[in-house]
């Protein structure tokens, strides 16, 4: 019997348990460290969210701030989802013009489930805190050769330990996101330049579409970086491939089958028409009659499509088949990348806004000392807002330095993380406003970089060749980290231009005056002397919950006080409206900010007896210093 046991065959199933055991314990040593900054990541963004609770009300400091235009937004965009509303989406999906409509998108999708409430419009950006860490661990892991899981969690812990991103982490801007999508795409490109798989290509596609439709100057930024990494990574291919570009264009046939299309003729003036436009702006006299060349957008919108309608016959009889003969990522990139943005670029204006917001002139917000004060104005608020003091920001630059030297010996791709730094560095710093937020994008890049440098420092270093010294010296490297981040990790968020601020009063004081007396209004104006449109837009959509038509601007309105009673006297001759609202912020008041913008106040005189509206409140808010007044029709 025990012959015939033994001589039974092994069911194939029992002859692989044996491999079982290894197979398992290699996936618990790659899954352990993420898991871990996985759960630390939730756990901060947890408690950073409590902390946001209680102080909610002061996320709104201010009237003008743009988190009250990308809440408005986003919570329109709510309203569609949960009224099923297609034509209204349509509309709110043309408004986003200036930004890309992604994060918008993402709060609606939060706040159609949750309803409409502010304090649940900050849960993208606290997910996209734990991404940030998450992407960062992962970047820097898989950039070195050794030492990845200390490299990746020195890096997860600078960025959970940043002030400023836990703090924007609980606001309604686009710069959480913004990081996180940055670098989940140079992991993606890590990814596809070490495995040049289909899979990997699509990812990369799909990361810098999210990261585009997020923030068209973030997408810039790593799109450049990662062009210049992918030239550092083989120069003499590119160098090639550009000749042999250059050939193909400058010969004779190209040349004749160019003057032979019959749109060559329409382009060209079209080019010329908009470089003069882009140069000089203005007006010119065309034809007798006085065109206004300041905002081109349509003349862009209509060079592109025909542009498109150019390449089209040759990309569908041989491009897509030249294009399909690279290896990944290119194919991917086009079919996951190019196709959603020329897509996006085909909806009317969008390509204009999208060149005017990366080319518009800024001299106007120039910093008052100059261009070369940008490094050190940055090295101020990196150490206050972003490092816990400047010893974390000394040694994270030390780091950083570390990796910058010994670039060569990482592995391929490893040098996307570095050329971020340094392309995001050199253009932020030469960029003439100055703003403390304008490095949260590409700020991680620096910190999985000091991952990096910590990794080749001990795993790389001539006197630490003993393979049981590495490991112990990259734990206590670790832990004094920790030690010297962690102690002030659990104290308030803190960010000059991103989150909470409970020393300071919240505006929605001023909204709260007026918004009662507005119940069972259809149609209501609200009037300022501040840009404030957004704010008191978002306040009345979220108490209504529903669409409503509001008008928060008269057309000549500012020009002199006599063509402003002109502007609102034909107004309100015209008007269907049922309830207006002006609010008066005065200098020296607690919310005025110095801004250009017509003074409404002058519409009071205007509201006399028999204008068909009568006073139905007039409060002065006192400890604020500004004054709400509401008249009824």
């Amino acid at each position: 019997m025990s012959a015939t046991l033994t001589a039974e065959p092994i069911p194939a199933s029992l002859a692989r348990a044996g491999t079982v055991g290894p197979t398992v314990r290699r996936t618990l040593a790659l899954l352990w460290a993420p898991l871990l900054v996985t759960v630390a990541a939730t756990a901060l963004a947890a408690l950073a969210y409590t902390r946001f609770l209680e102080t909610a009300r002061h996320l709104w400091g201010s009237g003008i701030h743009d988190h009250n235009a990308h809440y408005l937004l986003g919570l329109s965009f709510a309203l569609d989802f949960r009224h099923f509303d297609l034509l209204h989406f349509i509309r709110d999906l043309h408004a986003a013009r200036v930004w890309a409509p992604l994060h918008a998108l993402l709060v609606g999708v939060v706040l159609s489930i949750g309803g409409p409430d502010y304090r649940l419009a900050v849960l993208p950006n606290l997910a996209g805190l734990a991404g940030t860490a998450l992407f960062a661990f992962l970047t820097a892991r898989r950039a070195v050769v050794r030492g990845g899981n200390l490299a990746g969690l020195t890096a997860a812990l600078f960025v959970l330990a940043s002030p400023a991103h836990r703090a924007f982490a609980t606001d309604i801007m686009l710069e959480s996101l913004g990081a996180c999508f940055s670098l989940a795409a140079v992991y993606a490109y890590l990814v596809v330049v070490q495995e040049r798989s289909v899979a990997s290509g699509r990812a990369l596609g799909l990361a810098l579409t999210l990261l585009f439709f997020q923030k068209y100057n973030y997408w810039l930024l790593v799109v450049l970086a990662l062009l210049v990494a992918a030239w550092l990574s083989d120069p003499r291919a590119w160098y090639r491939m550009a000749v042999n570009l250059l050939r193909r264009v400058s010969g004779r046939a190209w040349w004749r089958e160019q003057l032979r299309h019959p749109l060559t003729y329409v382009l060209l003036p079209m080019s010329a028409l908009l470089a003069f436009c882009y140069l000089h702006g203005g007006t010119m006299q065309v034809a007798g009659h006085r065109v206004n060349f300041d905002s081109p957008y349509n003349l862009v919108h209509v060079a592109f499509a025909l542009s498109l309608l150019r390449v089209l016959p040759w990309w569908l009889q041989s491009g897509r088949q030249w294009v399909n003969r690279f290896q990944p990522p290119l194919p991917q990139l086009i079919a996951w990348h190019l196709y959603p943005i020329f897509a996006w670029f085909l909806w009317p204006q969008r390509l204009g806004y999208f060149l005017w917001y990366l080319l518009r002139d800024h001299g106007q917000e120039q910093a008052p000392e100059g261009l070369a004060s940008g490094p050190a104005y940055y090295w101020q608020h990196l150490g206050v807002d972003y490092h816990l003091g400047q010893t974390s920001l000394i040694v994270a630059t030390g780091l950083a330095a570390a990796a910058l030297v010994s670039w060569r010996r990482l592995r391929p791709g490893g040098i996307a993380v570095l050329c971020l730094l340094v392309v995001a560095a050199a253009l932020t710093f030469h960029h003439p406003t100055h703003r403390s937020r304008f490095v949260h994008s590409w700020i991680a890049a620096g910190w999985v970089a000091a991952g990096i440098g910590l990794a080749q420092i001990i795993y790389s270093g001539v006197a630490m060749r003993r393979s049981l010294v590495r490991p112990l010296l990259g734990a206590a490297a670790l832990g004094g980290l920790v030690c010297l981040q962690f102690p002030d990790v659990l104290r308030a968020n803190d960010a000059p231009e991103g989150g909470t601020h409970p020393h300071f009063p919240s505006v929605l004081g001023v909204t709260d005056a007026y918004l009662p007396s507005l119940d069972g209004c259809s149609r209501p104006a609200i009037f300022a002397n501040l840009p404030i449109k957004f704010l008191t837009g978002w306040t009345l959509l979220e108490r209504r919950g529903r669409h409503l038509e509001m008008v928060n601007e008269l057309r000549d309105f500012g020009a002199s006080p006599e063509a402003s009673r002109r502007s609102f006297d034909g107004w309100l001759k015209s008007t269907s409206c049922d309830a207006i609202v002006l609010v008066e912020i005065p200098p020296g008041s607690t919310f005025y900010e110095v801004v250009p913008y017509p003074d409404y106040g002058v519409i009071r005189e205007r509201l006399t007896p028999d204008s068909g509206f009568s006073l139905a409140l007039d409060h002065q808010l006192s400890p604020y210093g500004c004054r709400v007044t509401v008249w009824r029709r």
